[in-house]
C-alpha cells in the first residue's frame, strides 16, 4: 500500500489544514510502520541502561561521564527541538522519518565500533539527533494517514512507543550482552534501525504510474514566521509546559522507584529491575487508555487536569513514609497507569492545535522540547528537593508542586480548547 504523493514534502501540515477531518479512511498499514519507527527510535534511549556497567568498566567511564552517556540523546532536543521541528516540516515528513532512522543506524554502528569515551559520546550525541527526525515526522505523517474519528485510538497507540521501546531494550539487551558485550548491544540497535528504515521507504513508496507525482510541491514557507506562530500559539505552548512538569515527574519517580523498593520494601535489586521494567508496560497500558478517553466527548483539558489529580493521590502512596506494602504496590501501578494517559493526550491534540499550514512537525517539536527539558531538569530538581528535606516522603514535595503546576496549565488549556470545534 503506498502512501500518495500529496503527502511529500509535506506531508500532513497541507492536507490536514486544507481539510480539517483529514482522510476519510485511516492507512493502518502506514499507522503500524511509524508506530514500529517510533518504537525503533525508543529503543536508543533505553539500551545504555543495562549496558552500562559493561560500558564504565571497559572504557572505565566515570559517573559524571557515565550519566551524560544516557543523557546526552535527550539534550538536543531540549535545546533544539522545535527548531529541528520546523526543518522536518520544510524537508517532508516521511524523508525525515527515513533519514532519522538511516541516522541511528549509522551512529549505532559507530557506537559499538568506537575506540573509546570521545566517539561513543560524539555518537551518542547524533544519535539524538536521528530520534528527534525520526519521531517529530512520524506523528505529522500519522496525523496526515489517519481518519480525525481514529485520531485519539492511534496516538493513544502511537504514544506508547517510548515505554514499548525502552522495555524491549532493558528487556532484549542481557541477552546479547551474554553474546557479544555492550558492543552487540548497540550494533544489534543498529541493524534494527537499519531494517526498519528499508522496510519503511518501501511500504510508503510512491508509485511510478501515479498521476499525483508531477504535481509541483507546495512553496515553502519562510522560517522565522512558522517560528513566530508556534512560539505564539498558546494552546502549543500549554501542551509543551505540560509534557515538560509529566516527563519531569515521570522520569524523577523512575529514578527513585529502585531506591525506594531495594531501601524501603527490602525487594532484591534484580527484583526492583524487573519491577520498574513491568511499570513501563503499565505506563503504556495508561497512555492505550488516554488515546480511547481522547476519542470521546470529554474535554482535553479536564482529562489532564484529573489525571494529575489521580497522579498525585497515587504518588502520595508511593512515597510517603509508613503506607502497608499491599496499598503501596497498589498507588505504583496506579501511578504509572494514570499518568500514562497524559503523553497520550497531548500528543493526539497537539497537531489540532497547530496554528496553521505547515507548522504540524514544528508544534509537535515545541512539545518534544518541552518533555526533553522535563526529562533533563526533573531528576536533578527532585534529587535536590530529597537532599533539602531529606527522606524519600520529600518526593509528594516535589511532586505536588509539579502537578499544581499541571493544573493550572490546564486550565489555561481549557480556554484555548473552547476557541477549537471538536472534531466530527
Amino acid at each position: 500500500m503506498a502512501i500518495p504523493e500529496r503527502y511529500e514534502p509535506h506531508v500532513s501540515v497541507d492536507a490536514a489544514s486544507a481539510s480539517p477531518v483529514g482522510p476519510q479512511q485511516t492507512n493502518w498499514t502506514i499507522g503500524l510502520m511509524l508506530f514500529g519507527a517510533s518504537v525503533v527510535a525508543a529503543v536508543q534511549i533505553g539500551k545504555p541502561v543495562v549496558a552500562l556497567p559493561a560500558i564504565s568498566a571497559e572504557l572505565r567511564l566515570s559517573l559524571v561521564t557515565a550519566g551524560w552517556l544516557v543523557a546526552l540523546i535527550s539534550l538536543i532536543g531540549a535545546v533544539a527541538g522545535v527548531f529541528i521541528g520546523s526543518w522536518v516540516d520544510r524537508f517532508g515528513h516521511r524523508r525525515s522519518t527515513l533519514l532519522g532512522l538511516v541516522l541511528l543506524a549509522i551512529c549505532g554502528g559507530a557506537g559499538a565500533a568506537s575506540p573509546g569515551t570521545a566517539v561513543l559520546l560524539t555518537s551518542r550525541f547524533c544519535e539524538g539527533l536521528g530520534f528527534m527526525l525520526t519521531t517529530l515526522g512520524a506523528p505529522a505523517l500519522l496525523h496526515a494517514v489517519t481518519s480525525a474519528r481514529h485520531h485519539g485510538v492511534v496516538f493513544g497507540i502511537w504514544s506508547t512507543f517510548m515505554p514499548l521501546g525502552t522495555t524491549l531494550a532493558i528487556v532484549g539487551a542481557p541477552l546479547l550482552l551474554d553474546h557479544g558485550g555492550w558492543r552487540m548491544v548497540w550494533l544489534a540497535s543498529s541493524l534494527l534501525a537499519a531494517g526498519w528504515a528499508v522496510l519503511l521507504a518501501i511500504t510508503t513508496q510512491v508509485p511510478a504510474a501515479s498521476p499525483t507525482r508531477q504535481q509541483p510541491p507546495p512553496p515553502l514557507a519562510p522560517l522565522r514566521p512558522v517560528l513566530r506562530r508556534v512560539l505564539r500559539s498558546q494552546g502549543i505552548m500549554a501542551l509543551a509546559v505540560i509534557f515538560a512538569l509529566y516527563t519531569a515527574q515521570y522520569l524523577s519517580a523512575t529514578t527513585a522507584l529502585p531506591g525506594i523498593l531495594t531501601n524501603t520494601y527490602r525487594f532484591a535489586p534484580h527484583q526492583a529491575a524487573l519491577l520498574a521494567a513491568a511499570v513501563s508496560l503499565v505506563n503504556a497500558g495508561g497512555n492505550l487508555l488516554g488515546g480511547w478517553l481522547t476519542g470521546t466527548h470529554l474535554p482535553r483539558w479536564l482529562l489532564i487536569a484529573a489525571a494529575t489529580v489521580v497522579f498525585l493521590a497515587d504518588g502520595v502512596g508511593v512515597f510517603a513514609d509508613g503506607v502497608p506494602w499491599g496499598l503501596a504496590m497498589a498507588c505504583l501501578v496506579l501511578f504509572f497507569l494514570v499518568g500514562g494517559m497524559i503523553p497520550a493526550v497531548v500528543f493526539s491534540v497537539a497537531p489540532e492545535f497547530a496554528p496553521g499550514p505547515g507548522t504540524v512537525a514544528t508544534s509537535v517539536g515545541l512539545v518534544c522540547q518541552g518533555a526533553s527539558i522535563g526529562l533533563l531538569v526533573g531528576p536533578p530538581a527532585a534529587a535536590a528537593v530529597v537532599t533539602a528535606v531529606g527522606g524519600w516522603s520529600a518526593m509528594l514535595v516535589f511532586l505536588s508542586i509539579a502537578s499544581a503546576a499541571t493544573i493550572v496549565s490546564a486550565l489555561f488549556l481549557r480556554r484555548v480548547e473552547s476557541s477549537h470545534s471538536r472534531p466530527a
